[in-house]
């Protein structure tokens, strides 16, 4: 429900029909990959952010009569891309502040971070991290791992909380406290500056199977 005490979040959404809402889903669109670009709409610039999805051909999200110009990087929604693209982009994300909630370069946590970096490579991922972990196919072990895979992680609970990305043989990029690098074993996440285990692992689970 969206709280229009404010007086001002009713201006920036309209309801949309459920036909409308399963074509958006279905329509072939692109995916900005820049850290910031910007759209040229009914003459005025807007900035829009890294993982922002636009027409690809056509401006159907937008009146025909307005203007409607695109200038950055995209790629297809639907192009599924190697673990060398998803690298790249996940470290365009590096130092983004945590933000529980959050999906975008000025604020992001662990299960946004990695939903956003899949879905430019093509790949769908739920949002919460309890449901990334019952997607893909299930690794055996750390060693058995490869750069691309998810790790999950507890910490001082049983429940899974925190996901990350393998980055190479020995370490992962994660949201914690901010998008790092971090290094991780078969106990879990070292902390690089802190050296202490931060975070327990307790499954891998591999999207990109062709890595």
């Amino acid at each position: 429900m969206i709280n229009t005490k404010a007086g001002y979040p009713e201006k920036q959404h309209h309801g949309i029909t459920p036909e409308y809402f399963n074509y958006l889903n279905e329509a072939e669109f692109k995916i900005t990959t820049d850290l910031t670009a910007s759209i040229l709409y009914n003459k005025h610039p807007v900035t829009i952010l890294m993982g922002s999805v636009i027409p690809i051909s056509t401006s159907e999200l937008f009146k025909m009569e307005e203007q409607f110009a695109f200038n950055g990087e995209a790629k297809s929604l639907g192009q599924k891309r190697d673990f060398d693209f998803l690298k790249i982009i996940a470290a365009r994300y590096l130092r983004a502040p945590y933000q529980w909630g959050g999906k975008s370069p000025f604020g992001i946590d662990c299960s946004g971070f990695t939903q956003m970096v899949f879905r430019m490579g093509g790949f769908s991922l739920l949002r919460d991290t309890s449901d990334q972990y019952k997607q893909g196919k299930p690794v055996g072990s750390l060693a058995d791992s490869q750069p691309g895979d998810l790790l999950f992680f507890k910490s001082d609970t049983s429940k899974v909380t925190h996901v990350g990305i393998k980055w190479d043989h020995e370490r992962l990029i994660h949201a914690s406290g901010e998008v790092r690098i971090d290094y991780v074993n078969s106990e879990g996440i070292l902390h690089v500056e802190q050296k202490v285990y931060t975070h327990q692992l307790v499954g891998i689970r591999r999207v990109l199977m062709n890595s």
